[in-house]
């Protein structure tokens, strides 16, 4: 009645899917608008996609930052390009990624890792 038409995307999820594997095959790095689109295409906050990518807490505002943005590392352009690839939201498995501790080297250690296989997947079995 009013004579507003209403315009709606169909399947506007899947059309934000296509749009970011789309980027992530761009060549050159990542410009800020595209790093905002990507981490939010993962359902990221900025605080969260700087504990997964463990960088300071201010870095993705750096990243994404209209006026003097800092380029994103190549490694960190990688990384990210990955993780929208393989659909890494926030898992289970990404939380405990996050715990690990890489910010001091450790001594050399030998480990020896034991797996098995059953009808469930592949796990770990305790050493003895």
């Amino acid at each position: 009645e009013c004579g507003n038409l209403l315009r709606t995307i169909p399947k506007v999820a899947e059309l934000h899917r296509l749009l970011a594997l789309t980027l992530i095959k761009k060549t050159g790095r990542l410009e800020p608008l595209e790093i905002t689109f990507l981490r939010k295409s993962l359902g990221w906050s900025k605080a969260d996609c700087a504990r997964k990518m463990h960088v300071q807490r201010t870095q993705p505002t750096r990243w994404e930052s209209d006026i003097n943005p800092t380029p994103m590392s190549g490694s960190n352009d990688l990384l990210l390009r990955t993780l929208v690839a393989m659909n890494f939201r926030i898992t289970k498995y990404m939380d405990e990624m996050e715990q690990i501790q890489i910010k001091q080297p450790l001594p050399h250690v030998h480990r020896t890792v034991e797996l098995a296989i059953d009808d469930e997947g592949w796990h770990e079995e305790e050493a003895q």
